[in-house]
C-alpha cells in the first residue's frame, strides 16, 4: 500500500502544470470515490457525494489518478485534505473553472 509521501510524489509527476485545477480535481474526485467505494471515512468538508450510480467500478472505468487503488486509506484522507486546501487556493487565484 502506498503511503502519503509516495502519493504526493506520484501526484507531482501526474499534475499538468498548464491545468493545475483540472489535475487537482481529477485526483481529488478519485481519492474521494475510492474512499467511498471502500466504505471509509470521507471528510464532510470535502462536500463529496457520489453520483446516482455510486462511484465507478475501477475494473470498468479506472481512475485517472490510479495510484488511489493501491494506497492506504489513512494516506488517502491525508492527501485528500491537501488537495482540498490546494483547490481552495487555486479557486482563490482564479484558476477554477
Amino acid at each position: 500500500m502506498y503511503k502519503l509521501d509516495e502519493i504526493k510524489y506520484e501526484y507531482a509527476l501526474y499534475c499538468d502544470p498548464g491545468d493545475r485545477w483540472g489535475s487537482a480535481m481529477v485526483a481529488f474526485f478519485d481519492v474521494a470515490e475510492e474512499l467511498y467505494r471502500r466504505a471509509e471515512y470521507v471528510p464532510d468538508e470535502w462536500r463529496f457525494s457520489p453520483g446516482a450510480a455510486g462511484p465507478p467500478d475501477p475494473e470498468i472505468e479506472p481512475p485517472g489518478f490510479d495510484i488511489v487503488l493501491e494506497s492506504d486509506s489513512d494516506a488517502l484522507v491525508a492527501f485528500g485534505n491537501i488537495l482540498h486546501r490546494y483547490t481552495r487556493q487555486l479557486d482563490y487565484l482564479g484558476e477554477s473553472y
